[in-house]
């Protein structure tokens, strides 16, 4: 999970000069990977033969600047130059700097992530929750939301200072350079869109856990725990671990507690009081545009109490002084 940084005193980049930045970026990286994968084309399952890449006129092998097919086409489909990206991600010697590795990062999990989001959104259309909520299906689909997700918060802990609209901008070009649709092309953007609002509010919440009283501690959570709901977890002084599936405004926090609530009602049983959800509570207004995913230290002030009161009780220790549980 993420941790703080100190506050950076750099003038604002230009948004437009660093999309390009990292689309020139992005281009070379993808060109990287291509011929990669001409060097090993026929080995395993996932090799690819001659007719799978494209030639330029004079009958010579294309480079990915040439022609999108080769990242979509025949056998070397997006998923596999997907599965490439993500095997050579974690191969230093190929990846050179931090931004390589970004690059690669979405383009390893953009493809399942824009498949992933149109199961989900097609399997509530046609079932109710309580029968899909336990396939083997929506369980993967999942699991893709949430490593995507987890390649966006790691951009944006990493990177204090990059805009949304960066982070959307170049998730469009990978989505165009795999040959997306327009209308798969705009849904993916949407959906960075909102899962960046989100991701911003997790970790301003999480920089108000880490100001909470001796005796609390933050604990690291993986994307099992993302994917049950779990954004973060508080081991209380009493020895209670609370978990706290963070929204990003109060309606959401809302909708999903209604939701939680019908679940269990289903099933005969009580949502756990260890188990909350909760408005982050802070607003725009508490965000700098030079410094855009971390709050203000009043903004952080303001919201301690609220958090701090929600955990006690759902630790229940609502009564007792930390002094006492602790004892």
């Amino acid at each position: 999970m993420s941790r703080h940084h100190e506050r950076h005193s750099k003038p604002l980049p230009n948004p437009e000069h660093e999309l390009r930045k990292h689309r020139d970026g992005l281009g070379e990286t993808i060109r990287d990977i291509y011929d990669h994968r001409l060097e090993t084309r026929g080995v395993g399952k996932a090799g690819i033969t001659a007719s799978d890449v494209p030639v330029t006129r004079d009958g010579k092998p294309a480079r990915i600047a040439d022609g999108i097919p080769a990242m979509h086409a025949g056998e070397y489909g997006r998923h596999s130059f997907a599965a490439t990206a993500q095997k050579l991600v974690k191969r230093p010697e190929f990846t050179k700097t931090p931004d390589q590795k970004m690059y690669m990062d979405l383009l390893a999990t953009l493809p399942s992530m824009i498949d992933s989001k149109e199961y989900l959104r097609d399997e509530e259309e046609d079932y109710s929750h309580s029968h899909f909520e336990t396939t083997s299906e929506h369980y993967n689909a999942k699991m893709h939301m949430v490593q995507f997700n987890e390649v966006l918060h790691s951009i944006i802990d990493t990177r204090p200072q990059m805009q949304a609209t960066t982070v959307i901008g170049l998730v469009k070009s990978i989505a165009l350079r795999y040959g997306y649709e327009s209308d798969e092309v705009n849904a993916a953007a949407e959906e960075t869109s909102s899962a960046l609002y989100g991701a911003k509010h997790e970790l301003a919440f999480e920089s108000a856990l880490h100001r909470l009283p001796p005796g609390y501690e933050v604990i690291d959570t993986d994307a099992i725990d993302d994917k049950h709901g779990a954004d973060l977890l508080v081991r209380c002084p009493n020895g209670v671990i609370v978990s706290i599936d963070v929204k990003s405004s109060a309606l959401s926090a809302q909708r999903r507690e209604q939701k939680n609530e019908a679940y269990h009602r289903r099933r005969g049983t009580q949502v756990p009081r260890n188990e909350i959800i909760m408005y982050s509570g802070f607003t725009s207004e508490d965000f700098r545009s030079d410094y855009p995913w971390r709050p203000s230290e009043e903004a952080i002030e303001r919201v301690l109490p609220n958090i701090e009161a929600r955990l006690r009780k759902a630790a229940g220790m609502s009564n007792l002084s930390v002094a006492e549980v602790t004892r």
